[in-house]
């Protein structure tokens, strides 16, 4: 690795001992690291059954921002998309997001779960009617391999091939559509029973939620609620929004035997093109 590209290493976070960080070195030129597959915290079989758990791979993106096809996608069994998939939250950004999932990713996925993002400003009058004619449909339907859900503040449960399910949690941005538009939730209600919650916005933990600046862009209410014994299941907390490359990765909490995932694409500046590979972890 020369010194122009990116360097992924691990790093032992300072404020505990029992947790990990990855994180990205940063760079301008593009990311050319390994996929990350992750070790993450194994779910528990939910009701009597003699079959054993069939781990499913999940592949992780956020903030593709338009540059979706530069994506470096493995085939898995669950696509994840913590939002930002535009950079306008128009129409036509969102119909290309919707297109390319089609042509590249229908039949590829059993699944292809996503979430909007801050620039996905207007989910109820733009994203979600353009979700129905896409995915909906019957016309359209008819043709799917795969199946879509986009989850606006709402829970879908998916199974294994062996019929144990995984509850998946995915928390819209914004609040109800009121001034101020561009604020993100502050109030969180969110299954307790869940095992795999997606946000666009990160928790403020491990530093995952600061910038270059040393910012936070991150939620202190949600924080508090993972902090809380609201959670009986939750083992993956998956998230955006942060594009400082320091705080791309992943960190284990091992109080609560939980993984946190910034699995941001586009790192740093959108201008410099710099993309991350998918984060992928069997569960």
């Amino acid at each position: 690795m020369n010194e122009n590209e990116s360097s992924f290493y691990y790093q032992k976070n300072h404020h505990t001992s029992s947790v990990e960080v990855v994180v990205g070195g940063e760079s301008t030129s593009p990311i050319e690291e390994e996929i990350t597959t992750l070790q993450v915290p194994q779910r528990s079989i939910k009701h009597h059954s003699n079959l054993p758990i069939q781990p499913m791979k999940f592949v992780l993106i956020s903030d593709t921002h338009c540059m979706h096809e530069m994506v470096d996608l493995p085939a898995g069994d669950v696509l994840l998309h913590c939002g930002d998939f535009t950079n306008t939250g128009l129409f036509t950004e969102v119909d290309t997001f919707f297109e390319y999932l089609i042509k590249q990713c229908d039949g590829v996925f059993k699944y292809i779960i996503m979430i909007v993002g801050n620039h996905e400003w207007s989910p109820d009058i733009i994203v979600y009617p353009r979700f129905q004619k896409y995915f909906r449909e019957e016309k359209s339907k008819s043709t799917l391999k795969s199946q879509y859900y986009l989850l606006l503040d709402e829970s879908v449960t998916i199974v294994d091939d062996n019929n144990h399910s995984i509850k998946i949690h995915g928390v819209r941005y914004r609040g109800n559509w009121a001034p101020p538009l561009f604020c993100k939730k502050t109030s969180f209600n969110i299954p307790n029973d869940i095992d795999i919650l997606m946000t666009h916005f990160p928790c403020c933990k491990f530093n995952m939620d600061r910038t270059s600046n040393g910012s936070s862009r991150g939620s202190e209410e949600l924080t508090t609620l993972l902090d809380s014994n609201h959670f009986t299941n939750l083992k993956v907390h998956c998230f955006g929004h942060n594009h400082c490359p320091k705080a791309r990765g992943f960190a284990y909490e091992k109080e609560s035997d939980r993984m946190y995932i910034n699995a941001i694409s586009v790192i740093g500046n959108k201008e410099d093109k710099l993309i991350g590979k998918p984060f992928v972890f069997e569960f």
